[in-house]
């Protein structure tokens, strides 16, 4: 049967569209806004497959009591009297799209060779099947702003029969941020190892975009009359984010430490410019100028660790949580 082709007109720049009857979205050419049809408003919603009960969800965040590195440690007796209050199972929203994304960049890099610059001419053309998706909901507290879909283990389902956080934002802006998403993804793949762009140009062409209702849970528990949480992937069982109250005593330490060797180590470096190093022949004088940048080094990763351990070891949080800088 041959397929019937609609021109249609872009909101946005007034270009012509060609559009078949069975599209439900479309991407301009010319100005890359992207547009329904009405039709796709109708798409079905797909929910992933529940694979981690409750109990083990809550075994998973025993675990992560006793888990942290140097920087980042929870509290010692946190695995003995941290106790879970609250478990609850929550689905969250996401946009996937499944497109074509094409990018051509132009430029060159400058390269050194025996006191001489030239000028290596680059081009590339990227053209590959891209998968996107991200968040569709306000929900920075909880830490996830997009997920890896498990293929084959989604299926379509009623979102009235599921307990979903809304959707905080249209369709319509969903597919222009999926768009967006897929050309930065082909954009960086044809820009990689071109240090100096003087052209380029991306191009999206959808085939599929859903909304995908992915599991979480969000265990909440208590240390020292103190409220924390963490939540772990339904399908996988992963800690995705979560806060933990840190060892205070290491803290105290860790800081303490700290400001002391960083003290020493000063001390050392001015003494040794100023009464050492002039003193000594030019050969001599470079090897304790070495050794002067080796203990300035050493000083300033320990006092690195410890100002990141004295700063953040009140309350450890994993995740991107709001309010945290990393």
């Amino acid at each position: 049967m041959a397929k019937l082709m609609v021109n249609l007109t872009c909101p946005s720049c007034g270009g012509a569209l060609k559009v078949d009857e069975w599209d439900s979205f479309i991407i301009c050419p010319f100005c890359g806004t992207a547009s329904t049809t009405g039709s796709f408003e109708k798409e079905k919603t797909l929910q992933c497959q529940l694979r981690v009960s409750q109990k083990d969800a809550e075994e998973r965040v025993k675990k992560w009591f006793s888990e942290g590195s140097l920087v980042h440690k929870k509290a010692s007796d946190l695995e003995k009297t941290g106790k879970i209050t609250e478990t609850n199972l929550i689905y969250l929203p996401f946009w996937r799209m499944i497109g074509q994304g094409r990018a051509i960049v132009c430029g060159y890099n400058k390269v050194q060779s025996d006191n001489k610059t030239t000028i290596d001419y680059k081009e590339s053309d990227v053209s590959t099947v891209c998968e996107w998706n991200g968040i569709a909901c306000n929900a920075d507290e909880i830490g996830v702003q997009e997920i890896e879909v498990p293929e084959g283990e989604v299926k379509a389902v009623d979102e009235e029969e599921v307990v979903v956080f809304d959707t905080s934002e249209s369709v319509h802006d969903g597919i222009e941020r999926a768009v967006c998403g897929i050309r930065d993804i082909v954009y960086n793949k044809a820009a990689s190892g071109i240090s100096n762009i003087t052209f380029a140009k991306s191009f999206v062409s959808p085939r599929s975009f859903s909304k995908i209702l992915y599991p979480f849970w969000i265990v909440r528990y208590s240390y020292q009359n103190c409220g924390y949480f963490a939540v772990i992937d339904g399908y996988t069982n992963d800690i995705c984010s979560g806060r933990a109250p840190g060892d205070i005593n290491r803290q105290i330490s860790f800081g303490s430490l700290g400001s002391i060797l960083t003290g020493v180590i000063g001390g050392i470096l001015v003494y040794s410019f100023l009464e050492i190093v002039p003193q000594l022949e030019t050969s001599s004088g470079e090897i304790v100028m070495l050794a002067v940048i080796v203990l300035l080094i050493i000083g300033m990763i320990i006092g690195g660790i410890s100002y990141q351990t004295f700063r953040h070891g009140s309350e450890i949080i994993e995740g991107k949580l709001p309010g945290v800088n990393k």
